[in-house]
């Protein structure tokens, strides 16, 4: 806390802050305090009291040095010196400081914490550029009476866009906005570049006319015709630089602070249309079941496409079905961004020209410079340009002889440019290629209004896949099960995957049944659409987009291998149906919602599209499809989708198409202020195409915020790589390095090497720093990894067990978390990773006995195992040691409901039910025994225990080994009377509720005495945690521990700017610094939990690891 006087080493904060004041005009003021925040002086809410709309600029820290001993001076100052060499040119720019000497004294800070508590003192600076300084400024000025820092200014210059012949409407509605009379067009027309003789000429050809007079000569100047000076292309710049000359100034300044507020010309004609709602039709279907069951097959057949066979191509693109059967013999039209482009541009336009014929002309007049301006009597409306060459236009307006607006060749569409058109754009290369695409398209037709969109995912069949993808896919409306009809559903799934030609295992010794792939599927689809539907059930567009349960629908493939297919399709639906009708979020889309299972004949596909009609089985397979396409069709949604979402949609894949696939969020939100969209409406867009998978962004993610993945295959793709190179070093038998990788452990330099392809685009075309470490701290947002030492555990990337049967530790029941609507697909691995990523867990062992489905842990304090185990219906929970059950579930049950909310899981799966083993009809240890397992489910409250078989209550007696769980008074460590009142023995106790109801997962065992630990014995203790949580955001968290001097700035310095070492390097650094500076601490308790203070504002680990040592410190 900074209050009162200083000392000759206290450092200060400089402040600079840019308010604008005009076009290119600013005023800088530099403001000193103290870093850090007070009891009496809070520099952001000065900020918002005497500077609301500044722009904060550059930061710095100094101390001052005294340079002068006189005893007349008031004391140490900086001062700003304006006569720096300067590196960079500054012509056209002007800096000017408001006071000279401009002198900041250290005392008049140090009063700002004192009583009266004034303003912190500062220096204002005068910035500004004519229409032609140089496009950037960067001013430096050396700050005397500072440890050797300065100051830059920096600005850029706004131009208003240079000017074509088709402007001229727009330039006409300007003048005519701002008062301009047309009688002044002379005085106009000499300061604008225009010759004597050419004015008379124009004056003699209209006469009185003051409105055509200057209608032509404005066009005259636009085309920089031979009667004008050339000299200087036509702007609005110039165009006020005129109006000054002719003494109207007001007029002028009015132009300038509003035109950079206003539509581009491009813009102005169609943003109403861009602002319009359009009815469309979508559905989101996910293509799901176990890998090789035929799924590549089936989307071959349904869409008409070639069949490739390959792996997964993880997402397939959108797929239009507004080109219909009766006219182009496909059900299903696949769009590339080109055609979907040209849909767009041609609905745009097309909407944007009925809406300028329909519009009366009478109410053009006051509509200001972004509608159209009045016309003369003798004009009509079409000889207003609309920004479009259109057939329907009128082209004879005078200066049509000047090639103004053609000379009547042209056709549209036929590319052809009128003159001007080749004048330079402020709008980025992507908008103004869009842009030029709706000038030069017919505009004829609107085939976005009632289009039928389908968007087609396959999250492909490898265990690994369907654990890892479910995080990504914010929700479906329809499932489409794909299933093996020659298979029955108890069998083991299929988990090869096909490589470069090449079949590869993923080394699991045992597979998962089909049937609990397939429950597990089910229950996390079904489960996310819910969460979607009541997040965004008040949401304008996203509200209608979601059915009351998922549809799902069943595609049986593979009938040629099986004996009788009727029979079996029968014992599939059957089953099917059992399992769908389990889970009351879902529903068979089939008449009725009865369940049937559509063959298809997936040896249709390798023939070439046009000879599919001569396979043997067509006809059959054809009736199926066709029965498909009409279920998906019939259960499409209908949603109204403002046109600026497909408008956007569009420009971010031109701007991606060309580069990786990624934009960082700046290049977005810059392309939606070209097209003149709210920073909330582009927030919007990238929002709705996140959710309905066209593109991939987390906004409230602190690793990756800043990038918007348009491809999502530049995503998914490098998970696809990780799973695959997994697959191939089990199937590699021989080889004998890449350990890591096999045991689900991933460092960053591997992670590079294996996604170098993925990787590399993205950081060349970007120029991010390290793409790589911003991938792996997503996947510890998104729960799919933790951090282990200096690498990253991804437990999705370990093969299954068979963990029918397991009895671990004997007399000792498991807890079962149970889930009514089975294990959502991906959750086991998520509850895994919370509860590593904090301080009371870590792995036992990091050999090969750990899987995917099978996790062994330590607990710390109590050095006992815990084991999770992942079963088809609940999350099995074993502990070594009674002592720690109790504590143990609260771990667990918080981890699951932090794990389904990173999931987007509904609040079924984020409370779930506390359930055990049976033993009525095997004996105490009959629950993990072999046969039959049932559950006991269990009132806590009132201590009930009721079979959920014979649904008769079960008396809780000594055999049954359940009250440790349950029981939160049992003590955690037999101690006799005398050792729990000594003084020095230390016992365990359960920590309170109060850190819980916090949210944070702490330690719920801490060591406590008379005697409060040492601070360094408690630092030492949570060090190796804490460099390890630390690491995730090293240089935010030596930002914050400087800004209250807890570090030195050294530190600060190697942590954020040294570049070729690791995050873990930098947060080993940091906390070696920590420990110094406890160790010469006067106060060693107080400045550990000023630490801790500010860890627990870092993350989720970081707040774990803060909570459970203030607690151990005594807070």
């Amino acid at each position: 806390m900074s209050t009162g006087r200083s000392g000759r080493d206290t450092e200060y904060e400089g402040w600079l802050l840019y308010d604008e004041k005009g076009l290119n005009e600013y005023v800088a003021t530099f403001t000193v305090t103290k870093p850090g925040r007070s009891r009496t002086f809070n520099f952001m809410d000065y900020k918002k009291k005497k500077h609301p709309k500044a722009v904060i600029g550059q930061i710095i820290t100094f101390k001052f040095v005294r340079e002068y001993s006189t005893p007349s001076l008031r004391g140490d100052y900086i001062e700003l010196k304006f006569d720096t060499q300067q590196d960079e040119p500054t012509i056209g720019w002007s800096i000017k400081p408001h006071t000279v000497p401009c002198r900041i004294y250290r005392s008049d800070v140090d009063e700002v914490y004192e009583l009266p508590y004034p303003d912190p003192p500062s220096c204002s600076i005068s910035v500004f550029a004519t229409p032609d300084a140089v496009p950037t400024l960067r001013y430096v000025i050396a700050v005397k009476g500072s440890d050797a820092v300065t100051l830059v200014i920096e600005r850029t210059l706004i131009r208003g866009p240079p000017l074509g012949i088709d402007d001229l409407q727009y330039v006409l509605d300007t003048l005519n906005e701002v008062g301009f009379s047309p009688t002044k067009w002379i005085d106009l027309a000499l300061h604008l570049g225009f010759y004597y003789e050419p004015l008379s000429d124009i004056e003699v050809q209209y006469g009185q006319n003051v409105q055509g007079c200057l209608r032509q000569c404005l066009l005259k100047w636009l085309e920089r015709a031979d009667a004008v000076d050339a000299s200087e292309r036509p702007t609005m710049v110039s165009l006020c630089d005129a109006l000054e000359k002719i003494d109207m100034k007001a007029a002028a300044d009015l132009i300038r602070k509003n035109i950079f507020d206003k539509d581009s010309p491009e813009l102005c004609h169609y943003r109403e249309a861009l602002k319009t709602l359009v009815m469309c039709h979508l559905t989101k279907a996910v293509v799901q079941g176990e890998a090789r069951v035929g799924k590549t097959c089936f989307k071959s057949l349904l869409l008409d496409e070639k069949y490739v066979k390959a792996s997964t191509g993880i997402a397939e693109p959108r797929v239009g079905i507004y080109c219909y059967r009766r006219d182009t013999g496909k059900r299903y039209k696949l769009l590339d961004v080109t055609e979907l482009e040209e849909i767009v541009k041609n609905a745009l336009k097309k909407d944007a020209l009925e809406k300028l014929i329909n519009s009366p002309v009478e109410n053009q007049a006051s509509k200001g410079i972004n509608e159209k301006g009045p016309t003369r009597e003798n004009e009509t409306a079409d000889e207003t340009d609309d920004g479009f060459v259109d057939e329907y236009e009128a082209t004879d307006e005078p200066g049509n002889g000047d090639g103004a607006l053609g000379n009547g060749d042209e056709t549209p569409g036929d590319g052809k440019k009128v003159p001007g058109d080749e004048k330079e754009s402020s709008l980025s290369k992507e908008v103004e290629k869009v842009l030029d695409g709706v000038r030069q398209c017919s505009g004829k037709e609107n085939r976005l209004e009632g289009a039928q969109w389908l968007y087609l995912i396959d999250t492909g069949g490898q265990i690994a896949f369907q654990k890892l993808l479910p995080i990504f896919m914010p929700f479906a409306q329809v499932l489409i099960l794909v299933i093996n009809i020659s298979k029955e559903l108890s069998s083991d799934s299929t988990a090869v995957m096909h490589i470069e030609g090449e079949d590869h295992s993923d080394g699991s010794p045992s597979r998962l049944t089909v049937e609990e792939v397939l429950k597990q599927i089910i229950s996390s689809i079904a489960s996310g659409m819910q969460h979607f539907r009541n997040s965004y059930k008040n949401h304008d567009v996203l509200q209608d987009l979601v059915p009351e349960k998922l549809q799902i629908l069943t595609i049986g493939t593979h009938g040629d291998e099986c004996s009788d297919v009727v029979k079996s399709k029968d014992v599939l639906a059957n089953k099917l149906a059992e399992i769908i009708k389990g889970n009351d979020d879902c529903e068979s889309i089939e008449a009725h919602h009865v369940v049937r299972v559509r063959e298809i004949d997936g040896r249709i596909a390798s023939a070439a599209v046009e000879e599919r009609g001569n396979e043997k089985n067509f006809k059959n397979t054809k009736s199926s499809l066709d029965d498909v396409d009409e279920i998906l069709t019939k259960d499409d949604k209908r949603i109204n989708i403002p046109f600026y979402y497909y408008f956007f949609d569009i420009v971010l894949r031109v701007a991606a198409n060309e580069g990786c696939g990624v934009l960082q969020l700046s290049t977005c939100k810059s392309l939606g202020e070209d097209l003149k969209l709210e920073e909330r409406e582009v927030m919007e867009s990238l929002n709705f195409l996140h959710h309905i998978n066209s593109i991939i962004y987390y906004h409230d993610s602190e690793a990756c915020s800043d990038l918007v993945f348009v491809n999502i295959g530049s995503l998914i793709g490098i998970l696809k790589e990780l799973v695959g190179h997994v697959h191939i070093v089990h199937s590699n038998k021989g080889y004998a390095g890449d350990e890591d990788i096999i045991k689900g452990i991933l460092s960053e330099s591997k992670f590079k090497e294996i996604c170098k392809e993925q990787l590399d685009p993205i950081t060349e075309k970007l120029k991010v720093a390290n793409i790589a470490m911003k991938l792996l701290n997503l996947f510890l947002e998104l729960s799919i990894a933790t951090p282990i030492d200096d690498k990253y555990f991804i437990p999705a990337l370990l093969p299954v067990k068979d963990v029918t049967n397991i009895y671990l530790y004997e007399d000792h029941e498991p807890l079962l978390f149970y889930f009514k609507k089975a294990t959502p697909m991906g959750l086991f691995c998520s509850v895994v990773t919370h509860l590593l990523s904090g301080p009371c867990y870590e792995i036992a062992s990091t050999k090969n006995d750990n899987f995917s489905n099978y996790i062994k842990m330590i607990h710390q304090e109590s050095w006992c195992y815990v084991d999770l185990v992942e079963q088809v219906n609940c999350i099995e929970v074993h502990c070594e040691e009674q002592s720690i059950e109790c504590s143990v579930k609260k771990d667990v049950r918080q981890a699951i409901t932090s794990a389904a909310e990173k999931h987007n899981l509904s609040d079924s799966h984020k409370n779930p039910e506390i359930r055990f083993y049976c033993s009525c009809e095997c004996g105490p240890a009959g629950g993990v025994a072999k046969g039959e397992k049932h559950t006991v489910a269990v009132n806590e409250e009132r201590w009930i225990f009721r079979c959920t078989k014979t649904e008769k209550k079960i008396r809780c007696d000594e055999k049954i080994k359940w009250k440790s769980w349950l029981d939160s008074d049992t003590p955690n460590n037999s101690t006799s009377n005398n050792e729990s009142t000594s003084p020095r023995k230390r016992s365990m106790q359960i920590c309170d509720s109060e850190t819980e109801s916090s949210g944070s997962l702490p330690c719920k065992y801490r060591r406590f005495d008379e005697e409060i630990d040492d601070p360094k014995d408690i630092l030492q203790k949570y060090s190796a945690k804490l460099s390890k949580a630390i690491s995730v955001n090293v240089s935010n968290v030596a930002n914050a521990l400087l800004s209250d001097d807890l570090i030195t700035q050294e530190t600060r310095d190697y942590v954020v700017t040294v570049d070729g070492v690791s995050a873990f390097t930098k947060a080993n650094r940091l906390m070696t610094d920590v420990m110094g500076q406890l160790d010469g601490s006067l106060d060693e308790r107080q400045y550990l939990i000023d630490v801790c203070n500010i860890l627990i504002k870092q993350g989720a680990s970081m707040k774990q690891i803060g909570n459970v040592m203030l607690k151990e410190l005594g807070c």
